[in-house]
């Protein structure tokens, strides 16, 4: 529920609260969900305290009169039972809103893979870390990590597109005019930063700005866990090798369109018109 509030506005996805809650986890909202159990158990207690020495003392033949604070006795009861509820609502509505808009996206036949992820940091465009849509989309020769940011109204989304290979020119040594070859250079690794239980993994993509400048993005807190980070880049490792090769991976394989192939078909369908 928290991400279907506030994925279309920005200024709600970079409250760090926000961003606390969707990192989380299942175990981590739990604990939250109990310490503000405790907390509201001890409001319930205070008002309990108070309804009790509000509350008029009567005869011993005369009818028991309620304190006039009754109500608030009740009120802090009830709250207790709240953040629970809110919990598996929450969970619920996230869930099938996230899977939702993930089979959309993968729907399209330029995208192999789309999750929901922590953008932390280091695009030149995108100050405030925030949770973000992702896709590993584009042509074989020319896949692209596209940070996606919903937009509210059916607006179209914002798209921050980064480039997940290198193609660089490179000379060969062996003769005095050596030949110029092309090298094909990943720029996306998986790191492990240690926390309080265990460990995560975060993917890091070298985007190469338009000046020339690389900027380190990090990304963390995938939709369906650390094994998904790791997936994404042995995705991109294939991607390479398919792009060099032209031999498709083992086993389930969605391939990019090929970029030739794709302004082939533009080209013929501007003929046809």
């Amino acid at each position: 529920m928290i991400w279907v509030l506030t994925k279309t506005n920005h200024k709600l996805s970079i409250h760090p609260w926000v961003r606390i809650w969707l990192r989380a986890g299942p175990i981590g909202k739990i604990g939250i969900t109990l310490m503000v159990m405790v907390l509201l158990v001890g409001v319930w207690g205070v008002a309990q305290v108070l309804v009790t020495a509000t509350t008029p003392q009567s005869g011993w033949l005369g009818p028991q009169r309620p304190s006039p604070l009754a109500w608030l006795g009740g009120l802090a009861g009830t709250l207790i039972f709240l953040p629970p509820l809110f919990l598996v609502v929450d969970g619920v509505t996230d869930w099938v809103a996230t899977r939702g808009d993930i089979e959309k996206m993968m729907v399209s036949a330029d995208v192999v893979l789309a999750t929901r992820g922590e953008y932390i940091g280091g695009h030149p465009m995108l100050p405030h870390g925030r949770f973000v849509y992702l896709t590993l989309a584009g042509t074989v020769e020319s896949p692209l990590l596209i940070i996606v940011l919903p937009q509210p109204g059916g607006r179209a989304a914002k798209v921050f597109s980064m480039p997940v290979l290198d193609v660089e020119k490179t000379k060969d040594q062996l003769g005095e005019a050596g030949e110029e070859a092309t090298v094909a250079v990943m720029l996306a690794n998986v790191t492990f930063e240690a926390q309080f239980i265990g460990q995560r993994s975060l993917l890091n993509v070298e985007y190469i700005g338009k000046k020339g400048r690389r900027h380190q993005v990090q990304l963390g807190h995938f939709f369906w866990g650390d094994g998904e980070v790791q997936n994404w880049r042995n995705y991109i490792v294939c991607i390479q090798a398919q792009a060099e090769t032209g031999e498709r991976p083992y086993g389930p394989w969605k391939t990019l369109p090929s970029g030739q192939r794709t302004r082939a078909s533009r080209k013929s369908g501007r003929l046809k018109a």
